[in-house]
């Protein structure tokens, strides 16, 4: 919730999150079923998830991209994420 607050202020990332609960590295699908997309966007998801993976030890970079102007759209997801930025182009990458 602190992510999606932050980010409707008009923040981008890097913002200090609280730190993730302790639940292990397997438990991945169920943090990722907890971001599903109907709550939150994917920049929120993102930053949650580059905070979760770096406390489990595993930086992974977030990155935004964008479409043509022409039917303009954005995206956010971690690097490594297959298919994640498939038809757009990265326009920011901020560093885990």
């Amino acid at each position: 919730m602190v992510a999606r607050r932050r980010v409707a202020a008009g923040g981008l990332p890097p913002f200090e999150l609280p730190a993730p609960p302790p639940v292990p590295l397997a438990a991945g699908g169920g943090v990722r079923i907890a971001l599903r997309p109907a709550l939150f966007t994917c920049l929120v998801r993102a930053t949650v998830l580059q905070a979760w993976y770096s406390a489990h030890g595993i930086r992974r970079d977030l990155v935004i991209g964008v479409t043509s102007p022409r039917e303009f759209t954005a995206h956010a997801w971690l690097d490594g994420d297959p298919h994640a930025g498939d038809g757009y182009a990265e326009l920011m990458r901020r560093p885990a």
